[in-house]
């Protein structure tokens, strides 16, 4: 469907509504490479805090990317 002119209202208003949804935990660790649920409880085994789920996450190394450079350094 193309836009009219007189759909410029309603084109405004919908931008004005859209908004990004933030990734959940478990999203976060699937893109890391890392099993489901690997960041959910501590060492003693209590949950953990989403906060510290995606602290886990932001400053951990994507498993696959790792795994890449590693393969490629070794085939120089």
């Amino acid at each position: 469907n193309t836009l009219t002119s007189g759909d410029r209202h309603a084109v405004a208003q919908e931008e004005q509504t859209m908004a990004v949804r933030r990734l959940t935990p478990l999203e976060c660790e699937r893109l890391m490479g890392w099993p489901d649920d690997h960041t959910r409880y501590k060492a003693d085994g209590t949950a953990q805090a989403d906060s510290h789920r995606y602290r886990h996450c932001g400053n951990g190394v994507a498993s696959p990317v790792a795994q890449c450079i590693a393969k490629h350094i070794l085939n120089i």
